[in-house]
């Protein structure tokens, strides 16, 4: 009797068991129906939503004006909203499309919205896309602070050594940004090439660019750089003297900061 009745508990257990497994297998695929249609606001059946939002992308930069031209009649409202959409391409292209996206992204660095060009500038890099070294060192150069900022991004970006030397000229351009971001992407590089302007930066009057150098240094890894370093760890900025002795650790530890 005994048997019998753990032989009855067993079975409506495995009963209990095989429902709760259907009910959840019903859950799951009911998720997997809907969750295209919460998250992406499509059917299952209407192809990759990620596809889809590339698409949208390309299509918004190959509708935007270029520099000089005609500005479509319109309401202010709705021309910022179609600035914003061509400036989320230019970033969504960045990093996820692909070099097949190179030419519509160089045609977007004649944008007429900075932010745009800027934008369109570090796409390149991220992409590191054929003829992008050359596009990107003519606009490092750029009147324009947007533009010239993508630009010297989009060359940290691209990891191509022979920028070194625009990125050494962006170093000693008038705009503290731009040097920052200059010293930045020379870290990048690791080039010995750069360590002379570098250690010239430590004396920068920004704060930031100063960091910045001293951090690159420590990238770069010369020795060349120790002297000059050393003086630092006894600025009064409290900062600086943190990131001279961070740069020097790296240099004698033989390491290159990530």
């Amino acid at each position: 009797m005994g048997r019998f009745e753990g032989g009855k508990g067993s079975f409506f257990t495995r009963a209990r068991v095989s429902r709760a497994a259907r009910i959840f297998v019903y859950i799951l695929l009911g998720v997997l129906v809907l969750a295209p249609v919460l998250v992406f606001g499509v059917d299952a059946g209407e192809g990759k939503p990620e596809r889809r939002g590339l698409d949208e992308m390309r299509g918004a930069l190959r509708r935007g004006p270029k520099r000089g031209a005609r500005q479509e009649p319109g309401d202010e409202a709705r021309l910022q909203e179609r600035r914003r959409s061509r400036q989320e391409a230019v970033t969504g292209l960045g990093r996820a499309g692909g070099k097949e996206d190179a030419s519509l992204l160089m045609e977007a660095l004649e944008d007429e919205d900075p932010l745009v060009r800027g934008g369109a500038a570090e796409a390149l890099g991220r992409l590191r896309a054929p003829g992008a070294l050359t596009a990107l060192l003519d606009r490092a150069g750029s009147a324009d602070d947007h533009t010239r900022w993508g630009a010297v991004d989009g060359l940290a970006e691209l990891g191509d050594k022979r920028a070194v030397p625009g990125l050494i000229s962006a170093l000693a351009h008038k705009d503290d940004v731009t040097r920052w971001k200059a010293a930045i992407a020379l870290g990048r590089l690791r080039d010995k090439r750069a360590v002379k302007a570098l250690t010239s930066a430590l004396e920068d009057a920004s704060a930031g660019v100063r960091y910045a150098a001293a951090e690159a240094l420590g990238r770069v890894g010369d020795r060349k750089a120790v002297p000059a370093l050393e003086r630092r760890t006894k600025d009064e900025d409290e900062a600086m003297r943190a990131r001279a002795a961070a740069a020097l650790k790296d240099i004698r530890d033989g390491r290159k900061r990530r």
